[in-house]
């Protein structure tokens, strides 16, 4: 009996030690292809651990520092964020990727649920990346683990790319084995919520203090009157002076000396440009007194416009600094591309940017800035095509004339954002 007893234990014992292990790098030796696939996609090659910008420098140059080549590494300073490496124009850059309301993203960019899916999405042209992703810096992996991602990278091949091979063999390894259940990387660290937009807080001194407002039977009132409860609407009553706005009170709100030169400015404009037009269709015989009155009109116009440059000019620097963006200098080609004045319409409406060009690199993405610009300003309702006639004629924009940084269309242009601004908030000073 003990006889049969040993025997029994040594086929057991034999038994397991004959079990297959992962050797040679067979990590995925007990599970199907597709959990395979999913394992390697949730830590992919190219995603290495917090490896300093010096390393990083080093595995670009061992693995070829070619054109497009990338890899992903976990950021030294933000727990849970990401730094993209990428070889551009020859030169190593680093792009920040940030977890924001549970998306992977980088600056303004769409949101990923996965950081793969977000490398997928840059392969392909993209105005916040200077070249597409082309092929990837692996770290050490297994070669299991190299031939299953690199499957999955030729069958997401973005078009015009060739296959990748730079990336994914330059690194060949020993590694032992390596446990199934590694769980997939988890950001690190609290998750920032993402924070609204904060409101611009209104200036109390210097150019933009606060004015009253002037009835015109000479009463003053308070620009920033108490809310004053409108009437039930099941009472019948008609509704209150706070419901429908006081007539008198924006009257008043346009006799305040700086906005009532808002007004009178575009007026001028606008009149300039009709006369223009009504001297045109008369086609006068007398050529050259037609063009003494244009040089008159042009001096005029020009006198005016200098003082009105200015003042727009503040605007537009202020409501840059409210958005943290750089000042410009004039309102010539320092706007030309339309960004500045983008981001001072976005200060002002307090709406969410649409997409454009922050950084246009040619022609037509200035020129694109401009189309955007005007959407944005017909969805808020600010005039851009030509509207009404005689005195309330309001010439339409030209978006060509602006990139050619116009000085007409440009004071047209402004005119009308601080119009928006004046009427959007009617007691704002």
């Amino acid at each position: 009996a003990v006889l049969l007893i040993q025997i029994g234990l040594f086929v057991v014992v034999n038994n397991i030690m004959a079990a297959p292990v992962a050797t040679g790098g067979q990590l995925y030796q007990n599970v199907s292809d597709e959990e395979a696939r999913t394992a390697v996609k949730e830590r992919p090659p190219y995603l290495h651990g917090k490896i300093s910008r010096q390393e990083v420098e080093n595995l670009m140059r061992d693995n070829g520092y070619t054109e497009g080549l990338f890899l992903l590494r976990e950021s030294s300073r933000t727990p849970g964020d990401f730094a993209l490496s990428l070889i551009a124009n020859q030169k190593l850059q680093h792009f920040k990727v940030s977890r924001r309301t549970g998306q992977y993203r980088i600056d303004d960019g769409p949101g990923f649920g996965d950081l793969d899916a977000l490398i997928q999405h840059y392969r392909h042209p993209d105005d916040r990346m200077p070249v597409p992703l082309a092929n990837f810096c692996s770290r050490a992996v297994t070669p299991q683990e190299r031939t299953i991602y690199e499957d999955i990278w030729k069958e997401t091949a973005a078009p015009s790319t060739s296959s990748v091979t730079a990336g994914v063999g330059a690194m060949q390894v020993n590694t032992p084995a390596m446990q199934v259940n590694t769980p997939a990387l988890q950001p690190r660290g609290p998750m920032a919520p993402s924070q609204p937009a904060s409101a611009i807080p209104m200036a109390t001194e210097g150019a933009y203090a606060a004015s009253p407002i002037i009835r015109p039977d000479g009463t003053v009132v308070n620009p920033n009157p108490a809310p004053t409860p409108s009437a039930d609407p099941s009472s019948g009553a008609a509704p209150t002076m706070a419901a429908v706005g006081d007539m008198e009170e924006r009257e008043g709100f346009r006799n305040i000396p700086r906005v009532k030169e808002w007004f009178d400015r575009d007026d001028a404009i606008a009149q300039v440009s009709l006369k223009a037009k009504e001297e045109k269709a008369v086609k006068l015989a007398d050529i050259n007194g037609e063009s003494d009155r244009a040089n008159q009109h042009a001096q005029q116009f020009s006198e005016a416009a200098l003082a009105e440059e200015k003042m727009y000019l503040v605007w537009l620097n202020d409501h840059l600094e409210q958005k943290g963006q750089p000042q410009v200098e004039d309102l010539g080609d320092s706007i030309k591309n339309a960004v500045p004045v983008l981001w001072a319409l976005v200060s002002v409406s307090e709406q969410k940017a649409p997409f454009f060009h922050k950084n246009p690199r040619t022609v037509p993405q200035e020129v694109d800035n401009w189309s955007i610009l005007f959407k944005f300003m017909k969805k808020l309702d600010i005039p851009v095509e030509e509207q009404g006639e005689g005195e309330d004629y309001s010439p339409a924009l030209d978006a060509d004339a602006l990139h050619k940084a116009d000085r007409r269309e440009i004071l047209k242009l402004f005119s009308r954002l601080l119009m928006y601004e004046a009427g959007k908030n009617p007691f704002p000073y």
